[in-house]
């Protein structure tokens, strides 16, 4: 067992918990906290989704030891949330729900985008949203009640807020909320996308393992 501390839904809270315990399985198994749902446990239904410090996590393969020092928020800590209560309004009016099984991993990504996002561009929360999969709904109604979300808090002149308030790059948690980590700050501004060469411009040799084999024979 290892001994954790982090903030679940505002509450300060020390526990101990096996390395292998997963953020879900902890949050609804200890803590009574079932509005997280499980459901493919590989991290790619978006069913499970929360925010780890403000970053949406998939809390299913997100371990809860790596959350120690973290703030974790679950669906149940955003029933006073101002866009929480616009979004779970405009899914109601846009029927954006039928079995609700996605619904809290939906709301959850939904608000990341209306904090960050600009515009209600439909492609742009398509691609937003492509991490959260729902069989009932046909993603229409999500769609529209996202965009109307946002549309509603830009014409009110609520600003995005770029990248959602990320500092850091690297794995949600970790007790990035209490202390942060400057080179990570210092990383990202380092990178810049790589320019590809001019059209017919040979690439330059990085080595000769099996795939650069294959592609010049």
């Amino acid at each position: 067992m290892k001994a954790i501390s982090l903030t679940i839904n505002g509450k300060r809270l020390a526990a101990a918990v096996e390395p292998r315990t997963h953020l879900a399985d902890f949050l609804r198994e200890t803590q009574g906290l079932t509005g997280t749902h499980l459901g493919c446990e590989h991290g790619i239904c978006g069913a499970c989704t929360l925010l780890v410090d403000g970053v949406p996590v998939r809390s299913c393969i997100t371990y809860a030891v790596a959350c120690d020092g973290a703030a974790v928020t679950t669906i149940e800590g955003l029933d006073d949330d101002e866009i929480a209560k616009e979004l779970r309004q405009a899914f109601s009016r846009e029927h954006a729900l039928q079995c609700g099984y996605c619904t809290p991993g939906v709301l959850i990504s939904a608000r990341d985008v209306a904090v960050r996002t600009d515009r209600a561009d439909e492609r742009e929360i398509r691609i937003a949203m492509s991490g959260n999969l729902c069989r009932c709904t046909g993603y229409v109604g999500i769609i529209r009640a996202i965009s109307s979300v946002i549309e509603s808090r830009r014409m009110r002149g609520i600003a995005a807020i770029p990248d959602g308030g990320r500092r850091t790059i690297g794995p949600a948690g970790s007790g990035h909320a209490k202390t942060g980590n400057p080179s990570n700050v210092q990383r990202r501004e380092a990178v810049t996308p790589r320019t590809p060469p001019p059209r017919g411009t040979a690439e330059p040799e990085r080595g000769k393992g099996w795939l650069h084999r294959l592609f010049r024979r």
